[in-house]
């Protein structure tokens, strides 16, 4: 007979346990939109500085660190921290529209730190995209609208796959260097690659780089399209 009390406690115990966990769960799902925080910021404030957000989401998705630089109405991607699984880059950021995407290591202060105190360049696609040293993400995506991706700008970056998107024209030099991408998922057959973009990745099937001729022709139709989307008027 008194077993059932004690049944129906530890049944009760499971159904409350599972309710908080599902409470807990919903709450660390959504993060606040961007645009609202972009929309508090003056234009002067946000033309041709590094802006650098935490714990914010973008279309629907999580990000625990951004930076990026808004140019001319168009934005570039510095930085870019998530903690799920896969990596979302995307092309847009408010009401600005994401080309390119990519830093420099005086761009990134933690990449610039490490290489002031060990006096050597670091892994820039580590310091810009990894939430951790060792823990990589399953898949990168790079969504549509995206054209242009900095040269080592993921160099050393720890992920399986990475996905381009049909928008993507020019990867430069290195931007994949000694990473763990194993897979291309290319969705654009004429893109530039610059020179070694893969080099000493994990990268079963080698890319060809693009000839001097194709990288001439494809960044010079890249620099007029950038420029025509950016006339002052």
């Amino acid at each position: 007979m008194k077993r059932k009390p004690l049944i129906l406690i530890i049944i009760l115990g499971v159904f409350l346990g599972i309710e908080v966990w599902v409470l807990c769960l919903g709450f660390a799902e959504h993060y606040p939109d961007i645009a609202a925080s972009i929309e508090k910021l003056s234009k002067t404030d946000v033309e041709g500085n590094i802006l650098h957000f935490e714990n914010l989401s973008i279309e629907g998705k999580n990000y625990t660190e951004i930076s990026f630089i808004v140019k001319k109405g168009t934005a570039r991607i510095i930085s870019l921290k998530t903690e799920d699984d896969v990596l979302y880059i995307p092309a847009q950021i408010g009401k600005y529209p994401v080309e390119k995407i990519g830093g420099q290591l005086e761009e990134i202060p933690a990449a610039e730190k490490y290489a002031r105190m060990n006096q050597k360049t670091p892994s820039l696609g580590i310091y810009a995209w990894m939430r951790e040293k060792d823990m990589g993400y399953k898949k990168i995506v790079i969504e549509e609208g995206i054209k242009s991706i900095y040269a080592e700008s993921f160099y050393g970056v720890k992920a399986d796959v990475v996905k381009f998107p049909e928008s993507l024209l020019i990867i430069g030099a290195l931007a994949f260097g000694e990473s763990d991408i194993e897979e291309v998922m290319a969705g654009n057959p004429d893109m530039c690659i610059e020179r070694d973009a893969f080099e000493g990745s994990k990268l079963k099937k080698q890319f060809i780089e693009s000839s001097l001729e194709k990288r001439e022709s494809v960044e010079e139709s890249f620099q007029k399209t950038f420029n025509e989307a950016n006339i002052d008027e």
